[in-house]
Parts: structure tokens; C-alpha cells; sequence
């Protein structure tokens, strides 16, 4: 989707490409574990088509929406592969190889509750859970792109958690005191299902994977499709794609 926004100080007018980006959460509050925020973004149109081939793969498979954690724990509609995990792997990496098509970059924020405890006091009463701290770094890592023109702009969409949902709203207006050069990249946040929603599902893959090789619990499933994913986000003009803040 192509917008003419604004005329630059020399009188040329300012192409704007407007992105959604997708974000997912992974991981709870306690000791051992590591909390993520991550996600993808690309064009309006891009996601309709991911979500065609997307939801066509899973159609194929009988499955109506796709969720990591079932898939890896063969809950659910997954259990069906308890004895074809061969064809499970199949599936995913196929579904991992759609967003590499059509996702044009992906971020990463991480951290873990230890390294929360270790911030300055002044730092963790400001973000007051691990969560929020991964949220905001993902937003600036979103605003400070450099795939991205300046004139760019995000629709930021979260997945519709009721445990996170209306603390990012109050995370997202606090950044945008706090950083009005960053917030102003973004037209909106929203909050979706992602059992309708089909990108959401693409960043729940992020995140989860992420998490699940951040504190060595390799499944296999998440392995492989980290490597997918960082053999195709690896480098742009020497920096990476799937950014780690």
C-alpha cells in the first residue's frame, strides 16, 4: 500500500510505505525463563497472500490454525502426529519457508527475568514486569529499521492476550511521551486473534522457537526452524535482519 503523506522541506513529494507488523509474546515471569517479544512485518498485501498460502498448508493437514506450543507438545489437533513426527517437522518447516517469503524482516527482543532483577531500580519500576521492557525494545527496533525509508510508517499489531493486551496500550502511549521521534513511525496498534488472523500465528513461531533455543531446550522443531529463519534474515549491508535487542 502506497501512501503520499507529506511534501519533504525541497518540495519533492515523500513516498510512504505503510507495513503491519506482526508481534507475538513467549514466556512467563519466574527465575529460569526468558521473556520474548517478537515478530515480522511486511506490506498489507504480502500478509493477505501469506495468509492464502498459509491457511491453505494447514487446510491440507486438517488443522485450522497453527499455534508452536501444540505443535511441539503435540497437543490438541496435533496429536494426530504423535506417530508421524516426521511429517510434523515437514509441515512446519514448509509453514516456516512461507514467512521467509513473504515477511520482509524480523525482530527479536529477549530477556531474562535475572537480567530484569539486575536493571536499575529506577528501570524496573518503570516497566514493572520483564514483558514490557522486550515490548518497548521491540517497537524501537521496529522504528529504527534500516530496510525502512524515514517516511515509513507501522500498523502494529499484537496478539489479543488478555494478560498482556491493555498493559502494551499503556506501554505503547508511555513510549510515545517518553519517545515521540520513535512512536511517530506507527499509525496504530491493535490487538487480534490469531486463530483468525494468520501473521499472528507467523510471530507466535518467532517467539516461541526463540525462547525455547534462548534457554536450551531444544525440541528440534524449534531448532530447525530457527535456522530457517536466520539463514534467510542474515544480513543486510552487514547488519543483521533478525535483530536481538
Amino acid at each position: 500500500m502506497l501512501d503520499l503523506r507529506w511534501e519533504s522541506p525541497s518540495g519533492e513529494l515523500a513516498l510512504t510505505m505503510t507495513f503491519n507488523a506482526v508481534f507475538d509474546e513467549s514466556g512467563k515471569q519466574n527465575d529460569s525463563d526468558v521473556v520474548v517479544f517478537a515478530g515480522f512485518f511486511t506490506t498489507a498485501d504480502r500478509w493477505t497472500e501469506f495468509g492464502r498460502e498459509w491457511n491453505t498448508e494447514l487446510r491440507k493437514n486438517k488443522l485450522t490454525y497453527f499455534r508452536m506450543v501444540d505443535a511441539v507438545q503435540l497437543n490438541g489437533s496435533f496429536s494426530k502426529f504423535r506417530n508421524k513426527r516426521p511429517a510434523l517437522t515437514s509441515l512446519v518447516s514448509r509453514l516456516a519457508d512461507l514467512i521467509c517469503k513473504y515477511a520482509m524482516e524480523g525482530t527479536i527482543n529477549r530477556i531474562s527475568t535475572a537480567e530484569f532483577k539486575a536493571l536499575k531500580e529506577t528501570v524496573r519500576l518503570r516497566y514493572k514486569n520483564p514483558f514490557y521492557y522486550a515490548f518497548e525494545g521491540g517497537i524501537e527496533a521496529l522504528a529504527n529499521s534500516l530496510t525502512l525509508e524515514p517516511t515509513d510508517r507501522f500498523n502494529l499489531i499484537c496478539d489479543d492476550s488478555e494478560e498482556y493486551s491493555s498493559e502494551c496500550l499503556k506501554a505503547y502511549r508511555r513510549l510515545g511521551k517518553l519517545k515521540p521521534e520513535v512512536s511517530k513511525r506507527f499509525g496504530t496498534i491493535c490487538f487480534g486473534n490469531d486463530k483468525t488472523y494468520s501473521p499472528l500465528q507467523a510471530a507466535d513461531m518467532l517467539a516461541y522457537a526463540v525462547r525455547r533455543v534462548s534457554i536450551g531446550d531444544q525440541d528440534g522443531i524449534s531448532a530447525e526452524v530457527m535456522s530457517r529463519f536466520l539463514t534467510v534474515f542474515s544480513d543486510y549491508s552487514k547488519q543483521p535482519l533478525l535483530a536481538q535487542n
